[in-house]
């Protein structure tokens, strides 16, 4: 299933979306399924994205990906929840979206949301990165990658912060 679960997502996402540095969206996809172990939550990583990209997809495509799409892919359930609690609402303050995702103690929504924020930290990613990206990185990422942090430590013995002390 992994392997048509990341055939379809880099068939969309190959066409539609690139990151702040340019390249395929698809790389930063790969960044965050390459740390996780299972095939649960690598595909709740593969599609984390795509029920808040519809309009582009609509727009590039003509058609959108929604949560009966999904079903028709045979993801499951738990996959799906995910998924839809890795989904930023309209006019959703980014905070109070980082806070959703750890409230809601989905340990594969956590994972996949700090995975994706360690690549987003990496600011070699932006060719040319400006101020604004920078601040982004150290008021915005940074904090909330430190929260999803604790988080998954609390979660899973394996992610302690302070492991051993």
């Amino acid at each position: 299933m992994l392997g048509n679960a990341i055939t379809n997502v880099d068939q969309y996402y190959n066409k539609i979306k690139k990151d702040k540095g340019g390249n395929p969206y698809s790389h930063h996809l790969g960044y965050i399924r390459e740390h996780l172990e299972t095939e649960e939550e690598q595909l709740v990583a593969m599609f984390h994205s795509v029920l808040e990209d519809q309009a582009d997809i609509k727009e590039k495509l003509g058609k959108t990906i929604d949560e009966e799409e999904l079903r028709r892919w045979r993801l499951s359930e738990s996959v799906i929840n995910s998924i839809k609690i890795l989904t930023r609402r309209e006019g959703e303050d980014y905070n109070d979206y980082i806070n959703r995702i750890i409230n809601s103690g989905d340990i594969n929504a956590i994972k996949v949301k700090y995975y994706a924020l360690e690549d987003n930290l990496n600011i070699d990613r932006i060719s040319d990165p400006k101020e604004e990206d920078i601040d982004n990185l150290l008021n915005k990422c940074k904090p909330n990658y430190e929260k999803l942090r604790q988080k998954m430590g609390e979660l899973d013995d394996r992610y302690q912060v302070n492991k051993g002390k």
